[in-house]
């Protein structure tokens, strides 16, 4: 199973629940700065995704989507 994780860097706000959240401590803040003055979050690691989706409930901006390919 592959698994798809992607972050809209132009909806981040870094409020960091996504890293909190991650039971792998697989994101990070990025060192890039949107168009709204906020250091995105970042996938440290796609391969060590679970697919959990902790990180898109938690997001309060629906930044980040989470799927699970065959």
């Amino acid at each position: 199973m592959k698994i798809e994780i992607t972050i809209d860097e132009s909806l981040c706000k870094a409020c960091a629940y996504c890293i909190e959240a991650c039971p792998k401590k697989n994101l990070e803040f990025s060192s890039n700065i949107n168009k709204s003055g906020y250091h995105p979050v970042r996938v440290i690691d796609k391969s060590k995704c679970t697919g959990c989706g902790m990180c898109y409930q938690v997001c309060p901006e629906i930044a980040i989507t989470v799927e699970n390919e065959s």
